[in-house]
């Protein structure tokens, strides 16, 4: 049977993540986080033979079917195994996650335990860790009551009360009570294994089914919304608070003319929508901790230590001013060059697969209104305890003056580009000057609070920001707009529209329902839409999920809201239909996890793309937000 990324389980911590399959094989888990070595890697590797290698999973012998679910509202998942004699075997997994001694407990380990239901399950346990991306299996040495495995850069470590023989030899056994394993880095268990599993499990579940008793849900689609924000939530590299944009890499974006790269980082141009989307769900301590992060991603580079700026003319070249990176690593690093890992064949054996991101030293100037949209809110939300300061305003400050010098220069579309090609800037791309008048409208409102803030402070210049907003629009209104297409194009001057126009009134650039907005939202359903679905550009061979989101969005906003919830609930159905468990012939399966990637083949609904995606994500909860009805008008 193929590997599909449809219907994988994603479970995490906010230190790292798993992806488990239908069947309970761990087919993805990077180590010690996020990014690092696939040690479980055989979603990217070629599988099928009798070394095979990069999984964990639970065999069962004369094995019928499997089922699965969530813990509700939690990110524990429980798989079913059962025989064709009957006898039945409960897995539970989990990340643990919980409060100790007053801070976040997210240690990298893994629990998995092992319940018989009914009859004598026979089953064999293949622990297969790979390092090196790929390079090898690692050597292993086994003590009374573990098994360690020793990888490039760390040592791993499986506690169990299963006889260590059958782990290392992967020997079949009855289950007849219950068996506990957990895979952590080598250190010594402190209290018995037992009583630690059975403990941490509901710490876990006490723990996420308290964070999602907080959350802030629409009425309709509550159980999608909740899945998604779990979802969501557990792409937070919770020590620093960056996000990744997902939890893969390389999974092609089509099954054919489609391209691999590495999501495995924070991608800051789309902070502005994630952090909308946080405040949504009322998850004010997440977000809090992710303003941090760009703080200190960008604020290092641009606030001049010991300085005050006194520049007469904001339209002046700063000197030496850095750019702003649209992507950053998980503890703000720059440098994510791309590598080529010619060892895994690739999901589906469609390779190549790559570390790094070509993105990070790329143009994106529509990062610098994300981010100044983003850190807007220190100076007006009052929930949060970071302590703004003259110094977060001359961040803004001088970020705003990089948008005044950018806004007309050539960039690099903001959708994901191919690795293995060199893009050079070929034009002013409209929605990444619409996001620098986006910096500039803002920082007029910020300047204001600041003014209030910092009554005798002398770094407050009185930049008319407002006059360089406007500014800005009527060069994009003069430069973009197509008035024989009768849209707003890619680029100024351009004879062509990408999906980015939709966003054009998230931001406040033009009302929803502005003629020239619904022009282009025509133009859009005409160019970009492929079956259901909206590409996010015409030339790309698979639609985009995010995208399609940003349509019923607008569809929403122009009154066809029939139209716009029948299409939102396509999309959200495409990661909860079921699909046929082939090795059990008519026998179907559960697919509890409703998540999904970033694209889908418009033809026959298969997901494609980096699994799970941010971006989809964060468009299905503002669809849902959108779309629902109020709880006081259903009440």
């Amino acid at each position: 049977m193929a590997q599909s990324i449809k219907g994988l389980a994603c479970l995490g911590n906010g230190t790292f993540s798993t992806l488990i399959d239908r069947k309970g094989q761990l087919v993805w888990t990077c180590l010690p986080r996020f990014d690092g070595d696939p040690v479980f890697g055989s979603l990217v590797m070629r599988t099928g033979t009798a070394n095979d290698m990069g999984y964990y999973d639970i065999q069962m012998q004369n094995f019928s079917r499997a089922e699965q679910e969530f813990i509700r509202n939690t990110p524990v998942l429980k798989t079913t195994l059962y025989d064709n004699d009957g006898s039945q075997l409960d897995i539970l997994d989990y990340l643990p996650r919980f409060i100790q001694d007053d801070r976040p407990y997210r240690p990298i380990t893994f629990v998995r335990m092992l319940k018989p239901v009914s009859g004598t399950p026979n089953v064999s346990i293949r622990l297969r860790p790979t390092f090196g991306y790929g390079w090898g299996a690692p050597e292993k040495t086994r003590g009374s009551n573990h098994v360690r495995f020793l990888l490039s850069n760390m040592t791993i470590r499986l506690t169990t009360n299963v006889p260590v023989s059958y782990i290392v030899d992967e020997t079949p056994f009855f289950v007849d009570q219950a068996y506990h394993l957990v895979l952590m880095p080598d250190e010594s268990l402190h209290q018995p294994l037992q009583d630690m599993t059975e403990s941490f499990f509901r710490k876990t579940v006490e723990y996420w089914q308290n964070w999602a008793r907080g959350l802030v849900v629409p009425f309709e689609w509550q159980d999608e919304v909740i899945r998604t924000a779990i979802t969501l939530k557990l792409h937070n590299y919770e020590e620093t608070g960056a996000f990744v944009e997902a939890m893969t890499s390389s999974i092609p974006t089509a099954p054919d003319g489609g391209f691999n790269i590495d999501q495995r980082y924070c991608a800051v141009r789309e902070s502005y929508y994630l952090l909308q989307v946080l405040n949504m769900l009322g998850d004010g301590q997440t977000a809090e901790k992710y303003l941090e992060f760009l703080v200190n991603a960008v604020g290092g580079e641009f606030i001049p230590r010991g300085s005050v700026l006194t520049l007469s003319d904001p339209k002046s070249k700063v000197p030496e001013l850095p750019k702003v990176q649209p992507v950053y690593g998980l503890a703000k690093e720059k440098r994510l060059n791309v590598k080529t890992v010619h060892r895994l064949a690739g999901y589906r054996q469609q390779g190549p697969v790559y570390i790094g991101s070509k993105a990070s030293g790329e143009k994106h100037y529509d990062a610098i209104g994300a981010i100044i949209l983003s850190l807007s809110q220190l100076f007006f939300d009052h929930r949060f305890l970071i302590p703004v300061n003259v110094r977060h305003y001359k961040l803004l400050d001088q970020l705003g003056r990089h948008a005044l010098e950018c806004y007309q220069q050539a960039s690099h579309s903001s959708v994901v580009s191919d690795p293995d090609k060199q893009y050079e800037p070929n034009g002013v791309q409209t929605y990444s000057a619409a996001m620098c008048w986006a910096a500039c409208n803002r920082l007029a409102k910020v300047t204001q609070a600041a003014e209030k803030l910092f009554k005798d402070s002398a770094d407050l210049d009185g930049i008319d920001w407002n006059q360089h907003a406007n500014q800005i629009r009527d060069d994009i209104m003069k430069s973009a707009w197509n008035e024989s297409l009768g849209a707003f194009t890619s680029e100024f001057g351009g004879h062509t529209v990408d999906a980015n126009v939709l966003r054009l009134p998230v931001i406040g650039f033009i009302g929803a329902t502005d003629p020239k907005m619904i022009s282009s939202v025509a133009v859009v359903e005409k160019t970009l839409r492929q079956g259901k679905y909206i590409k996010a550009f015409a030339s790309d061979a698979s639609c985009s999920i995010a995208a399609t989101f940003w349509y019923v969005e607008a569809l929403a906003e122009l009154g066809r809201v029939a139209e716009a919830r029948s299409l939102f609930e396509d999309v959200v159905a495409l990661a909860k239909d079921e699909d046929p468990l082939r090795e059990s012939g008519s026998v179907k399966e559960r697919t509890p996890t409703g998540v999904l990637s970033g694209t889908v083949d418009a033809e026959t609904g298969e997901l494609w793309g980096n699994y799970p995606e941010q971006n989809s994500l964060v468009g299905m909860i503002r669809c849902a937000f959108k779309l629902s009805r109020s709880w006081a008008d259903a009440l």
